[in-house]
């Protein structure tokens, strides 16, 4: 059904490469969707907005996609202020639109996802699952802002620099830090525990 595949999308979208981190989860009858910029972490920057217009319209079309006719937003919630094309939001969306709220957040009926996709198929959902599995791993073995961190650890064996310290050798705040390794699955106290374990052992 549409909600085991949510599961999967929640849990293999970072290997599409994505502009923003994606939670869900189910409140009073909605399914909401909340999303966080990757790129900027604040809600006046123009990029921010544009990564959030990307990327809750691009969900939005494929939900249509997905649930057929019976799909409408319930309401999209914005944690940048209203632009000056405000009004279009409610056009493109086909739902009441709030700015300057707390969250990023789109929401919808949430009996939705309990119906039978038209679509599915068991083999090519195993067979998705796998591959995304796989890109997944290959990205984490690849680098990315947890292998940096490591890296600027280790350049100070002994005396470690706080996390405010390398978010700021990586060129970005601490908040953005602290997101970008959660979503490779990490934390800077693991990534510091491992650098720890590493220089026990090597001395």
């Amino acid at each position: 059904n549409h909600a085991a595949s949510i599961d999967l999308g929640i849990k293999y979208h970072r290997v599409m490469g994505p502009v923003a981190s994606v939670s869900f989860c189910r409140a009073d009858g909605l399914a909401v969707f909340e999303y966080e910029p990757l790129l900027s972490a604040d809600p006046r920057d123009a990029l921010y907005r544009a990564l959030m217009e990307f990327h809750m319209a691009s969900h939005a079309s494929l939900s249509r996609d997905l649930y057929g006719k019976l799909f409408r937003l319930s309401g999209l919630h914005a944690a940048f202020p209203a632009p000056a094309h405000a009004p279009i939001y409610e056009t493109v969306f086909g739902c009441p639109v709030q700015f300057g709220r707390p969250r990023n957040q789109m929401m919808f009926d949430a009996r939705l996802l309990d119906r039978p996709m038209d679509y599915s198929d068991p083999i090519t959902n195993a067979m998705a699952s796998e591959e995304c599995e796989r890109s997944l791993l290959e990205i984490g073995s690849a680098g990315g802002v947890a292998a940096a961190t490591h890296r600027i650890l280790l350049q100070h064996p002994g005396q470690f620099p706080s996390i405010d310290k390398v978010a700021e050798a990586l060129s970005m705040n601490t908040r953005a830090l602290r997101r970008r390794l959660d979503i490779e699955q990490t934390s800077y106290r693991k990534v510091l525990a491992e650098v720890r374990m590493r220089l026990a052992i090597e001395y």
